[in-house]
């Protein structure tokens, strides 16, 4: 059975259509075979797929609704889930209209999620008033989750059986100097609970009811149970590639047994991202589908039945996404499997959409959790897409590409068969983007590419990985050269991946936001499959012509009409500052987070930088650096002068190397030049002596100087002072670099904190406005209450990121005009 479920009925190829059998879809000896449909027939919906679709997406967004609390629990639970399954069973048997199958089936969905998701989280909330004030509290934890690795430190997913029999689901966070237990197992521990706060909110959506601390506990071991097996099976495998090391082991450990935590903390995770492939080490329906074929092609090779046959497919993959960690993505396409299989064992033929909505809403009415998970959500809008759509996208890119037919018959096929592949890529992108663009800030351009290079590599490392892994660890010992081989495909597979990763434009910066991305991919989605536009080699060129000349307006024409300005971007607790003069940028510090420093950029339109500018090396000036790979192309970066010798961080250093080279490195310090036009500069003031630490008190702090008349007279100047505070400041102001100086517009340094600044040399500056860039609800309270007073006492009006979000000074030749959400003057 292949991954997907189903075909066309042209290529007899396992397809879910309701109500008929397979009998009835063969030709029969009296009748002749029906004609082969061509390439572009618009994929058949079974009549019950859209009831199906609206059951689901009511299904989804009552789960949603009910944790929103806007619908509160009630006392029709029992009733409620009891109409659904009656509503279920007279649509199925009884009606006959279709409107009202429709409605129906939507009134179940909506029934059934309701009454599931309102359990759901009020057993969340009681789990945690349960729990609440439980300190040294002695329970047993099963830790269903690998580990995550944090500036906070390590935390997992547990789930914790209490001493009277209750069963929670925990953040289990484990100390500085502890090994993380593994998946899977289990472990008794005095612990002390914590309730979530506001901001942990996305873990009650996953139905956690709070965090838990181990204050002592005893050897982690794994239960005497299938699934405890399987945990240890699969520990022992991720022992053994961690103990070879490498990168190309990282991966094969994230392929096959969905343990991404040593290779998330490696710089191929950013080239898999940039590339596209993360779909690659996400265990996915790609690799059930390897699993489904190997174990289809032995068991047809036995003799055994078809229902023995189904079984083993039903174990198999079970056991499989058991083995790598249940994560949703697997979840539906087994689910798609089993339906498909089960169809097939019926006598009936499978049909693809439908199998997706069944798996789907049946996904969210077991764990109305899912609804949150973007795993899941990615899942199904790819294979949606793919079953829909794959037709008329693989029909125009052999509309545009048509003069292929022309090539000699042996090179024709395998060109075409190249083009579907495309074709298949490109549809799941196209899919998922209405999802992954809201969230991962970036559109990947040599995606296609990446995965026409990346599949028969995975296919491989997949096919013979999971053969290989079954063995037991004695053989598997033996048999160390073919681990080394398949780790040896790894490493060649990153690569592949870390070359077209550092290709211009491989991907790009791109916002929008979720609601607005949905409404307008459902109804382009809708159009498109309605109208089911036909290709020609006219139309198909004319529209390549206009998307390239669109991209061209974007990348040359629209970037030398931006105005002279200074963006204080949103990108939460830390600094990302922007500079732009026409096609000239500088960006100043990246902030802690890859996403909203994307986010930023985006908004700005930025795709090139012609310098990156790190004040100092503490995390939320310099964390987002490596966004930065494969989406923005970067001229240089610059550091204080005397951290390149340094030796210190070198994670941040490799990664500026990898972004522009080892000459592409520069050093500034006070007294050097910074230029973007005649009429826009900045200076360096600050540090005066060598940089040894990188810390706050050696922040580059830098006046930016702009002159519309290229007279010496500056129109506006800013002081930009990094995370400095008021001792450096003094000093700028005792040594000369800022006595006597027009300072129209100051940075507050160290994000407003206490010692930012001190009212005598407000005094002296006399700024006409202040900046301060802060996340919202930060844990610091940056900025603070002394220094909004001084300000205020000051009369110096303020601008903040958590309150006004981006904030736009645009410079003109009366001074300069203030730009953001909440104001524009």
């Amino acid at each position: 059975p292949s991954l997907c479920v189903g075909s066309c009925v042209a290529r007899k190829e396992p397809s879910l259509c309701v109500g008929r059998t397979a009998a009835s879809a063969t030709p029969s000896a009296a009748r002749p075979a029906a004609p082969v449909l061509p390439a572009s027939i618009r994929p058949a919906l079974s009549p019950l797929t859209p009831a199906l679709a609206a059951a689901f997406f009511v299904a989804a967004g009552t789960a949603l609704l009910i944790y929103r609390g806007l619908m509160p629990a009630q006392g029709w639970l029992l009733p409620g889930v009891l109409a659904a399954v009656v509503l279920l069973f007279a649509t199925l048997r009884w009606l006959r209209r279709f409107a009202l199958r429709v409605a129906a089936l939507t009134l179940a969905a909506a029934l059934a999620a309701a009454g599931t998701a309102t359990q759901f989280y009020a057993d969340v909330a009681a789990d945690a008033e349960a729990l609440a004030g439980s300190q040294g509290t002695r329970g047993v934890l099963r830790v269903n989750s690998d580990a995550t690795i944090s500036v906070y430190g390590a935390y997992s997913t547990a789930e914790l059986l209490c001493g009277d029999g209750r069963r929670a689901q925990v953040r289990l966070n484990w100390a500085q100097d502890e090994t993380p237990a593994a998946l899977g197992s289990t472990l008794e521990a005095t612990f002390d609970f914590s309730a979530l706060r506001e901001a942990d909110e996305m873990l009650f959506c996953q139905g956690i009811c709070g965090s838990v601390r181990l204050t002592q506990h005893g050897e982690p071991r794994f239960a005497n149970d299938i699934p405890g097996a399987i945990a240890a099976f699969r520990a022992q495998r991720t022992q053994y590639l961690a103990a070879m090391g490498g990168v190309g082991a990282a991966l094969n450990s994230a392929m096959l047994l969905g343990d991404r935590q040593r290779l998330s903390e490696d710089p191929a995770y950013q080239d898999f991202k940039v590339t596209g492939l993360t779909h690659l080490i996400a265990v996915s329906g790609s690799h059930l589908a390897v699993i489904a074929a190997l174990l289809s092609w032995l068991l047809r090779r036995l003799p055994i039945a078809r229902v023995v046959s189904f079984a083993a497919l039903v174990a198999t993959l079970s056991a499989y996404v058991i083995l790598t960690a249940c994560q949703p993505s697997a979840i539906r396409a087994a689910i798609m499997v089993f339906c498909g299989s089960l169809s097939l064992l019926g006598g009936r033929r499978a049909h693809s959409p439908s199998a997706l909505v069944l798996a789907a809403t049946g996904m969210i009415l077991v764990s109305p959790a899912n609804a949150f998970s973007l795993g899941f959500w990615l899942s199904v809008f790819s294979v949606l897409g793919l079953v829909l759509f794959t037709p008329l996208v693989s029909d125009w890119l052999l509309a545009l590409f048509g003069g292929l037919r022309s090539l000699p018959r042996l090179l024709r096929r395998p060109t075409n068969t190249l083009l579907e592949l495309v074709a298949l890529t490109l549809t799941a992108q196209l899919a998922v983007q209405p999802l992954s663009t809201p969230f991962f800030a970036m559109i990947s351009c040599i995606s296609p590419l990446a995965n026409l290079a990346a599949a028969p590599l995975m296919t491989l490392m997949v096919g013979a990985g999971i053969v290989l892994f079954c063995l037991p660890l004695p053989l598997l010992e033996l048999l160390q050269p073919l681990v080394a081989l398949l780790n040896g495909l790894g490493d060649l597979l990153v690569a592949i991946t870390a070359v077209l990763a550092r290709l211009p434009f491989a991907s790009v910066p791109a916002t929008v936001e979720l609601v607005p991305a949905l409404l307008g991919a459902l109804a382009a989605a809708s159009l498109l499959y309605l109208l089911w536009p036909r290709a020609t080699a006219a139309r198909a060129r004319g529209l390549a012509a206009v998307a390239l000349v669109a991209l061209l307006a974007l990348q040359v024409v629209a970037p030398r009409m931006t105005p002279p300005s200074l963006v204080m971007m949103d990108i939460g607790q830390g600094d990302a500052l922007l500079i732009r003069d026409g096609p000239r940028s500088v960006l100043i510090d990246t902030g802690p987070s890859d996403s909203a420093l994307l986010h930023a950029l985006a908004r700005a339109g930025v795709t090139r930088l012609d310098c990156v500018v790190i004040t100092h090396l503490d995390s939320d000036h310099c964390g987002a650096l490596d966004a930065l790979l494969g989406t923005v192309i970067v001229g240089e970066v610059v550091f204080a002068r005397g951290l390149l010798g340094a030796g210190l961080n070198d994670e941040v250093f490799g990664t500026a190397g990898e972004l522009v080279g080892t000459e592409g490195l520069r050093e500034l310090g006070a007294g050097d030049r910074l230029s973007l036009s005649g009429r826009l500069w900045a200076e360096t003031l600050w540090p005066e002596a060598l940089a040894q630490e990188g810390g706050n008190e050696e922040s580059v702090c830098m006046l930016l100087h702009y002159d519309a008349q290229k007279d010496g007279i500056d129109e506006a100047s800013v002081l930009l002072t990094g995370d400095a505070e008021a001792p450096e400041l003094q000093q700028m102001i005792a040594n000369g670099s800022l006595a006597q100086r027009q300072i129209d517009i100051i940075k507050v340094g160290h994000h407003g904190s206490n010692d930012s600044l001190r009212p005598e040399q407000l005094q002296e500056l006399a700024p006409q406005l202040a900046l301060i860039s802060a996340g919202a609800n930060n844990r610091y309270g940056h900025p603070t209450a002394g220094t909004l007073t001084a300000l205020a006492d000051a009369d110096v009006p303020v601008l903040r990121t958590d309150t006004n979000g981006d904030v736009t000074v645009d410079f003109n030749a009366s001074g300069f005009s203030v730009r953001c959400a909440t104001i524009s003057e």
